[in-house]
């Protein structure tokens, strides 16, 4: 079971964090729990696209050398919003500034939950799975090795780890919500006062 969140977050703290590989399910359960408790969705990666005028995918592509860069802001701007619920791109938990803030959100009582789906089922969601060139090299090969880098930051700041796997994003998204006594924190008063009535 994951720590209650008790709506005492310091100022400019999210409620919940949501992490994991592409494919996972994140922005998909994201919205499904923004939707359910009533509180603001902020995608790091969207931020990226605001804060740049284009997307990470674009700028690591086109040799952007300022793309981390962006990243790591829009990362911790996103981690700065209060009441939201806050997802983060794949490989931003391995930024050390970022991992730094989540432990100090994780130890603050927030909670910081790691969808994971398995390679398989993440490279079919991505369609990794599809045939193609061999001049394109190997990407579910990179893909795993990143995967395997970044499961293993997710697992030391995370306190819940959800396999998204066989499961729909709507059990998932539910199972978060009541793991974390979300809703519950959402209608407190205190709450309501500090964060704004968001539904």
């Amino acid at each position: 079971m994951c720590p209650l969140c008790d709506g005492e977050a310091a100022s400019g703290d999210p409620i919940l964090v949501i992490l994991g590989p592409p494919g996972s399910g994140k922005t998909t359960v994201g919205s499904l729990i923004s939707q359910r408790i009533g509180r603001p969705l902020v995608e790091a990666d969207d931020l990226v696209e605001t804060i740049a005028g284009e997307s990470f995918e674009h700028m690591v592509i086109h040799g952007r050398v300022d793309a981390d860069d962006l990243r790591e802001r829009a990362s911790l701007e996103a981690l700065g919003t209060a009441g939201s619920v806050v997802t983060l791109g794949p490989s931003s938990p391995m930024n050390p500034r970022v991992f730094t803030r989540l432990e100090d959100l994780r130890d603050a009582g927030r909670a910081i939950i790691h969808l994971t789906a398995g390679i398989a089922e993440v490279a079919r969601r991505t369609g990794l799975n599809a045939p193609r060139s061999v001049g394109l090299g190997a990407p579910r090969a990179v893909l795993t090795q990143m995967m395997r880098q970044a499961e293993a930051v997710y697992g030391r700041v995370s306190i819940l780890s959800v396999d998204t796997r066989g499961i729909s994003p709507e059990e998932v998204a539910e199972g978060i919500v009541s793991a974390c006594k979300l809703a519950e924190v959402c209608q407190s008063p205190r709450n309501e006062e500090e964060y704004g009535n968001n539904k």
